[in-house]
């Protein structure tokens, strides 16, 4: 079993993984990736974790409701590149990956919280 740190950094890397995923799909207009199961943030490895056993690591319930939202949020947001890039709406998938857009904006503060975490934990 892995400890809670790896199981953040872990997530860390993994949650990298997707911006590559949804630059290959807007990219291509193609994807393996479904928008509704990329939108749900219970399905990913982190995810699991962190609704199972995952949550018992955590300082406090704030803590783990914070990561919980950001987590869901940033699915929310591939989710909605996925979409506007398998629809063909290459510019608008690019704009939400972009510096500013809501893709960059949730992965940039999911990112911050678990680097965050994982300085803090044990």
């Amino acid at each position: 079993m892995s400890s809670f740190r790896e199981q953040i950094r872990a997530a860390i890397g993994a949650h990298g993984m997707w911006k590559a995923r949804l630059r290959s799909a807007i990219d291509s207009g193609q994807s393996d990736l479904s928008v509704g199961g990329t939108r749900v943030d219970d399905r990913c490895d982190f995810g699991k974790w962190l609704y199972g056993d995952g949550r018992k690591g955590f300082a406090s319930p704030q803590d783990w409701e914070t990561i919980r939202g950001l987590h869901a949020d940033f699915h929310v947001q591939a989710a909605r590149v996925l979409e506007l890039a398998l629809s063909g709406h290459r510019a608008e998938a690019e704009k939400a990956m972009g510096i500013g857009g809501g893709f960059s904006r949730a992965s940039s503060a999911l990112v911050t919280a678990l680097t965050r975490l994982e300085s803090q934990a044990a």
